[in-house]
């Protein structure tokens, strides 16, 4: 296993040090040593773990694996890891929940541990053309909206630039671009970066009913957007700002560290305006407002 060139080949080598030690690297790859290698696409490690310095100390190591049949993956893996599922039927769970239209295709293994790490996982298998579809359309932004996010791809030997690992990287650069368009309709004239990478990383709470209830960390987005993580989101997000930028819509001062909208921008219609966004979470007809749509889409991400 290797790293993904998205952290590799950052010019700033102090960024992988930022946000996590050789311990985390190391334990993804112990996890993906146990599961089966035929069929495992992708992988990465995201969340708390990752990118929160004050997370629990018993917060559980996150990862998403991308295989490329999820059913036949799973008996494998039942096979192979028992232990990992909590009844013997996960296998037929799996394909039952493939068939439900509006279900999220993933399936988490919760509180697994590997021998020779310390760490505790929590990983989820999705199939690849499930992940690049959620990435594309945000058809249920459970995967996509952690991935807008810094995350440290772990992509398993034999895998590095295939068709399958390049159709995953240019849907991961989409996901953003949406993220980006998202955040720009909902920040006012003047933001700053701070701004911008709080609005993107919100995406995936909007909704969230843990939050209401107060099971989950009310300044989890601020951690998650904290000074040490900075320069990572800068890297992420810089081709898809550069594409704002080309298409009138942004342009910036960073003599205060700021971005502002366009005046050209302001007499773009409702459909320049939101021209990133997934379709099928805006309306754009023609006699709504834009005022209206930005509602109608926000609520349309509450309800995903």
């Amino acid at each position: 296993n290797r790293l993904s060139p998205l952290i590799i080949d950052c010019p700033n080598t102090t960024i992988l040090n930022m946000i996590v030690n050789k311990k985390l690297v190391e334990a993804g790859k112990k996890l993906l040593q146990t599961l089966p290698k035929e069929g495992t696409k992708w992988s990465t490690l995201y969340g708390s773990k990752l990118l929160e310095t004050n997370h629990s100390p018993d917060s559980q190591l996150d990862v998403i694996v991308a295989v490329e049949d999820p059913p036949t993956w799973h008996q494998k893996n039942q096979r192979q890891n028992p232990h990992h599922y909590q009844t013997d039927h996960s296998s037929w769970i799996m394909s039952r929940v493939r068939s439900v239209k509006k279900a999220p295709k993933i399936l988490y293994h919760p509180y697994v541990r590997v021998d020779g790490s310390e760490f505790v996982f929590k990983y989820g298998v999705i199939g690849v053309d499930d992940l690049v579809e959620d990435l594309r359309e945000w058809s249920h932004l459970l995967v996509a909206g952690r991935l807008h996010k810094p995350v440290l791809p772990i992509i398993p030997d034999g895998e590095t630039n295939t068709d399958t690992h390049k159709k995953i990287e240019k849907a991961m650069f989409q996901n953003r671009v949406q993220a980006i368009g998202y955040a720009w309709n909902y920040l006012p004239r003047k933001f700053n970066e701070r701004s911008l990478f709080l609005k993107i990383a919100e995406i995936s709470y909007i909704g969230d009913f843990r939050l209401v209830v107060g099971a989950e960390n009310p300044n989890k987005i601020n951690n998650i957007v904290s000074d040490s993580n900075m320069d990572l989101f800068r890297y992420i997000y810089k081709e898809p700002i550069d594409i704002l930028i080309k298409d009138k819509l942004l342009e910036s001062d960073m003599r205060d560290g700021h971005y502002c909208k366009t005046k050209e921008s302001e007499s773009f219609d409702k459909n320049q305006k939101m021209k990133y966004l997934p379709k099928h979470l805006t309306r754009l007809d023609q006699d709504t407002t834009y005022e209206q749509d930005l509602i109608y889409t926000r609520k349309r991400i509450e309800n995903i």
